[in-house]
């Protein structure tokens, strides 16, 4: 309880401070008459004077809190105006380019209607750009495509994307309007506009005017605004954004982007409100084009007037707010002016001074000094152990950090109360992450399917100690747990669980790689003696319990000694390596293989059939009876083979031995290079 108030700051200790204050109080009835005798000479007023400067002061800043309400609502009155003004604004900018358009349809409707063959397109086109400088060209498309395009000047280069002009060519509409482009000759933006026109029964075509953009009033006035010189206009068309700019001349130009209003800083919606930083953007299309006008203002110009009224609010509360300050100032100074004397005289009675006179003060401040000193003692005390539990605290956690087992306490719920540095390593998590969550969830079910048995025992108190497998087959840890439950001293009861998990993976390894090494033979990689028996056992062991049976063959090497006195003992080490070699593949992989030493050799076999195993035998005399090639020499042996089976409960390892031993020397007897199986008669 560190982080907590200490006991004796409760009201129901008899040394806290208010304890003492209210005690004294009691005792000294006449103090009310002297604290209000000296609150009158120190201010002056009376308590009456005091209570009624409160009750006007109140009221006049509830009357200024509302008129400050009421100007925030005007506030956000003004935003909404700024929204909407804007809004006003790009309809007004957006209906003479739709009304310029429309002229345009008009003009080429009417000469249509006056037109009798396009023999006199090129006049039509002189009068055309005469009349309104931005008409580029005239044009008059066939229907198999071929185009005649006549200028004011000269012919230019018609700016109709093919695709574009075939869907007009095979379309039923009335009148057709191109997304703008930028003109190859001019790098100008231009559009072109058409309709359908016969110039016989059966031939149908379209006659449609090239509009140089550049110098169309309605948008060389949007580039040069009278008001919001920072606001950006875009135009949609045909799926193209396009920037209505001004280039140096004057002229406009349409600059491809791809949005006309990138997104403002992100504010919150409160903050946003009071000092909006996103841009007004209005959207107004255009009916007699299909396209749609993108009026961008910042948020600067478009707000102008909202701040305008922020800071006419921001000044009128700056000053509602020091007045304010300054009245609660001047009450509280009236208000402590006792315990400033209160105050003075508690400084009269530090160690050194002269005491003051015997009065009603004098008493409270010696019990106010006397509960100073009692505080001060035990503050200092509870700091020094708050600081000693930190640091120890500190100590242990940093100990089991080091320790390199995990380590921690587990909760009566089953959740992590602590756990240590180790298992972030283990689990890929930071410790912070793994407190409070339960033990299944970290371990996984199947794990904690076999803790769940060790860790009610130790809930319920008593220590448990368990080894199991955790994690996937071929990466599993063998890990040993400990719970050790942690007690209650007053009641005994368990109130966490202390675990620590050992990693025995390791020492489990080398324990079977020295078994390993322990039980197999050197030179061939097959079981030693020591091996070879320890399996043997284990065989007679299992047929004693389930009525099976096993057999055992010695091979004993025909010719191995004239060999190894021939060629050398490195010859002959090799002979046995690749005879082993040979073997493993001459029996079952849950058949053992044995080298007992020398040239003798050992295999066990599961069961007694003697159809299989007379197919080992000679499998094995094969082995022998191939050729050698040894360091460049080629050698050639035999093997004899003795034969015993038998049953756990039946006979001994030793017996089984001696009975295998006997039927490999009456295979020697019989002249070497073939296999017996054991008789009684024959061991007679």
């Amino acid at each position: 309880m560190c982080g907590a108030y200490p006991p004796f700051f409760r009201f129901t200790d008899p040394y806290s401070i208010p304890t003492l204050i209210v005690t004294t109080l009691r005792q000294n009835w006449h103090l009310k008459s002297v604290v209000a005798r000296e609150w009158g000479k120190g201010m002056g007023v009376s308590l009456n004077a005091h209570h009624l400067l409160v009750a006007g002061v109140v009221p006049l800043a509830i009357v200024i809190a509302a008129v400050a309400i009421v100007r925030g609502g005007e506030a956000g009155s003004l935003r909404a105006q700024a929204f909407a003004q804007q809004q006003q604004a790009a309809i007004d900018e957006a209906a003479p380019l739709d009304a310029a358009i429309d002229v345009h349809f008009d003009t080429l409707t009417r000469l249509r209607s006056q037109l009798s063959s396009l023999a006199v397109l090129p006049v039509a086109a002189r009068q055309l750009s005469a009349d309104d400088p931005t008409v580029n060209a005239l044009f008059a498309v066939s229907p198999n495509g071929r185009i005649q395009v006549h200028g004011a000047q000269r012919p230019t280069a018609l700016q109709i994307p093919d695709q574009e002009l075939m869907t007009w060519l095979g379309g039923s509409a009335t009148a057709y309007l191109s997304v703008p482009v930028q003109s190859n000759a001019t790098g100008t933006p231009m559009i072109a506009i058409a309709v359908p026109w016969r110039d016989a029964p059966q031939q149908a075509g379209l006659i449609g005017l090239q509009i140089d953009l550049s110098d169309e009033p309605a948008l060389r006035a949007l580039t040069h605004p009278a008001t919001h010189p920072g606001t950006k206009r875009c135009l949609h068309a045909g799926g193209q954004v396009l920037q209505i700019n001004a280039r140096t001349d004057g002229s406009v130009r349409l600059d491809p982007v791809s949005d006309c209003s990138p997104p403002a800083p992100a504010a919150a919606p409160w903050l946003d409100h009071l000092f909006p930083v996103g841009d007004v953007t209005a959207y107004v299309p255009l009916p007699h084009t299909g396209w749609m006008l993108e009026r961008t203002t910042p948020a600067r110009e478009a707000f102008a007037p909202f701040r305008a009224a922020q800071a006419t609010l921001g000044i009128v509360a700056l000053a509602i707010l020091a007045i304010s300050l300054g009245t609660a100032w001047w009450l509280f100074r009236l208000l402590m002016q006792p315990l400033r004397e209160l105050q003075r005289l508690t400084a009269l009675t530090e160690p050194g001074t002269r005491p003051p006179p015997a009065t009603e003060i004098t008493a409270l401040t010696d019990a106010f000094r006397h509960s100073l000193i009692h505080l001060r003692r035990r503050v200092r005390l509870v700091t020094h152990a708050c600081d000693h539990a930190t640091q120890v605290a500190e100590r242990a956690t940093l100990t089991a950090d080091l320790f390199p087992d995990l380590a921690g306490l587990i909760g009566p719920d089953r959740c992590f109360i602590h756990v240590n540095k180790p298992h972030e390593a283990l689990f890929g998590k930071p410790a912070s992450a793994i407190i409070g969550r339960p033990v299944h969830e970290l371990w996984g079910h199947e794990s904690f399917a076999e803790m769940e048995p060790f860790l009610t025992q130790a809930l319920q108190g008593s220590a448990a100690t368990f080894t199991m497998r955790h994690g996937p087959p071929r990466t599993a840890r063998w890990l040993e747990t400990t719970y050790q439950p942690v007690l209650t001293p007053e009641t005994g009861d368990v109130r966490a669980v202390h675990f620590r998990v050992r990693d025995l993976t390791t020492e489990r390894h080398n324990a079977l790689r020295l078994q390993r090494e322990v039980q197999t033979d050197a030179l061939t990689g097959l079981l030693n003696r020591r091996g070879f028996n320890f399996r043997l056992e284990r065989a007679l062991a299992r047929t004693s319990g389930d009525g099976g049976a096993i057999t055992l063959m010695y091979v004993d090497l025909d010719r191995f000694k004239e060999v190894n006195d021939t060629y050398g003992h490195a010859v002959g080490d090799e002979l046995l390596r690749t005879f082993a070699q040979r073997l493993t593949h001459a029996v079952r992989s849950n058949d053992a293989l044995g080298r007992l030493g020398g040239d003798e050799f050992v295999i066990l076999i599961e069961g007694d059939e003697a159809a299989y195993t007379d197919r080992v035998a000679r499998a094995v005399l094969a082995c022998a009876q191939l050729s050698f090639n040894l360091r460049e020499h080629w050698v050639e042996i035999g093997a004899s083979i003795g034969i015993a089976s038998g049953r756990g409960g039946e006979k001994t390892v030793h017996q089984l031995s001696e009975e295998a031993d006997a039927a490999l020397y009456q295979a020697k007897r019989d002249g070497k290079n073939c296999f017996r199986r054991f008789r009684i008669s024959a061991a007679a």
